[in-house]
């Protein structure tokens, strides 16, 4: 037979369930009945380390910890981009070597014509056109006889012009041009413009006013000294302004073969065949000239001579 318990209304409610609760769970003797076992307390679930889950009406199971959540896969790291493949630079091309001057044209009956401008090298500049070959062949008009150097003071000078041809020559539009063959000017520096004619077997002298002359020799006054070549060659032209052609030359002790004339286009040869070792002399009355008189193999080594016999105006001795 079951007791009912009457708890008295005067107790705080805290104080009431604790009896009720102990009532509920636990042996009284003294009142005499004994409390009956309530349920088994389902097994508490494993917590890390722990003591036994009480048993009892209020040992529910423990819920299960959550699983932590898989830690998300770190993305892979992009690839690095390919760099870009580095252009090769072409190496720069070699400077070609600069065409070569023209040839001169050769002397002919009707006159050389002038060398055509040497082709371009491959990046390199076009040669220099070649002088004009001598406008007049063997036995016309010619320079053949120069005196450019004596003892002391030169006040002797001359160059002597002799046509060798079978008929009249004019001179109108020609000019005596004088070289300067040192590296700094390879130029002209002076020059004698020339007129009138020449008669065949005929010669013309432009010389100082002390230079003595057969009667009636055709002359015109140098007017400036020539230029001795002591250091360097110098040299003579005789120059067509109207064709801008030689008609003869002389370089002298050493080859001029590519100066300028003023106003002229290209370089120009005062060789021809090989340079004359010919010269003249600052200490004894001498001069150079074509010998035999007139003569023009077209090799000044041939045709120019020394000689101590000087003769302007006359044929060469």
């Amino acid at each position: 037979m079951k007791r009912q318990m009457n708890l008295p209304r005067s107790w705080p409610l805290l104080a009431k369930v604790t009896v009720l609760l102990l009532w509920a769970g636990c042996s009284f003797p003294e009142y005499g009945f004994t409390s009956k076992a309530g349920p088994v307390g389902g097994t508490g679930g494993v917590s890390g380390t722990g003591g036994r889950e009480p048993t009892g009406a209020f040992g529910g199971s423990s819920g299960t910890s959550a699983s932590g959540g898989t830690d998300a896969s770190g993305g892979t790291d992009a690839s690095g981009g390919t760099g870009a493949s580095g252009n090769t630079a072409g190496n720069a091309g070699s400077t070609g070597v600069g065409g070569q001057s023209g040839q001169g044209g050769q002397a002919g009956s009707t006159g050389g014509m002038a060398g055509s401008a040497g082709s371009a090298g491959l990046g390199g500049s076009a040669g220099h056109s070649g002088s004009a070959g001598s406008t007049n062949p063997n036995g016309s008009l010619v320079i053949n006889e120069v005196d450019y150097d004596q003892a002391g003071f030169d006040k002797m000078e001359f160059v002597e012009l002799f046509n060798g041809s079978d008929t009249t020559v004019s001179l109108d539009g020609l000019a005596l041009v004088f070289i300067n063959g040192s590296p700094a000017v390879n130029g002209e520096y002076d020059r004698v413009e020339l007129s009138g004619s020449l008669d065949s077997g005929e010669y013309f002298v432009v010389a100082d006013s002390g230079v003595v002359l057969p009667p009636s020799t055709k002359s015109i006054e140098l007017k400036f000294e020539i230029q001795n070549g002591n250091d360097s060659p110098d040299g003579v032209a005789l120059y067509d302004k109207n064709t801008q052609s030689l008609v003869d030359a002389l370089s002298y002790e050493g080859s001029i073969e590519a100066c300028t004339i003023n106003n002229a286009p290209g370089k120009f040869n005062l060789v021809e065949g090989t340079a004359t070792a010919a010269k003249d002399s600052e200490s004894a009355i001498q001069s150079i000239s074509r010998m035999p008189n007139g003569s023009d193999t077209g090799n000044d080594a041939v045709d120019w001579k020394e000689t101590s016999t000087v003769t302007p105006g006359s044929e060469n001795q």
